[in-house]
């Protein structure tokens, strides 16, 4: 699976050449592990 370009949260690009194993939104603090995605922000609340 590859890694996410962008934010899911606020759609800035992510950087992922600070943390080894992790990508980092410099923006709103959004992370998330390399080849993955954290699925408490997109779940959506009816």
């Amino acid at each position: 699976m590859p890694s996410l370009k962008y934010c899911p949260e606020c759609h800035s690009k992510l950087e992922d050449n600070l943390f080894e194993k992790f990508q980092y939104c410099p923006v709103c603090g959004y992370w998330t592990r390399k080849e993955t995605v954290r699925l408490e922000p997109l779940i959506i609340m009816e």
